[in-house]
């Protein structure tokens, strides 16, 4: 652990209530912990469990922990009890089927279906193609009372009979969207890894 764990580095952090969801970077690291200082102002307590993600040449680390002090926009940390490596892919991808309407810039409405989704982006099937690059609208309700607003910017697409498949990523996706997004993926592949 102690590999990942140095001034600098930088991760996502989030409370339970996802609310004060930022980013942050490693400012000390003592025996019993570290610091991080927090990139915008957010509401922490002490004694507090956060989750904390960050990219590593491993994969995507995921750790929980406790806040043990706070001095403004820097926490000071509980070493992490244990840790895990999600994945080598940035963000955990989960396997979901929605319908969903993309809103184009000329204000064309095209419905499609989602079949995965990852806080990066997602993968659909379309009746239409969609044009590489080009910014859709995007309102996306997972759970209820969560709407993410965002644009989706498709990047690959293959044909079948049946459907466009197109794979894409969110753009002005905000950070608290964007770690909410992560949360639910992990929870949703711990959900699948448990059946």
């Amino acid at each position: 652990m102690k590999n990942y764990i140095y001034r600098d580095k930088e991760f996502k952090i989030l409370s339970k209530t996802v609310d004060n969801a930022t980013k942050c970077s490693i400012t000390d690291v003592y025996d019993d912990g570290f610091s991080v200082e927090l990139y915008t102002d957010e509401d922490y307590k002490i004694n507090e469990s956060v989750e904390l993600y960050s990219i590593t040449d491993m994969g995507l680390l995921y750790f929980e922990t406790i806040v043990k002090e706070i001095q403004g926009k820097v926490l000071r940390l509980w070493a992490p009890p244990t840790y895990k490596f999600l994945q080598r892919r940035e963000y955990t991808r989960v396997s979901i089927n929605k319908d969903l309407v993309l809103t184009a810039q000329n204000g064309e409405e095209i419905m499609v279906s989602l079949l995965d989704i990852s806080a990066g982006g997602l993968k659909l099937a379309s009746p239409k193609q969609l044009e590489l690059s080009s910014l859709y609208d995007l309102e996306l309700e997972l759970e209820k009372n969560k709407k993410i607003i965002c644009k989706f910017q498709p990047v690959r697409m293959e044909v079948n009979p049946q459907a466009y498949i197109i794979s894409g990523r969110f753009q002005l996706l905000t950070n608290v969207d964007r770690v909410w997004l992560v949360q639910y993926c992990f929870k949703k592949q711990l959900e699948e890894n448990n059946k």
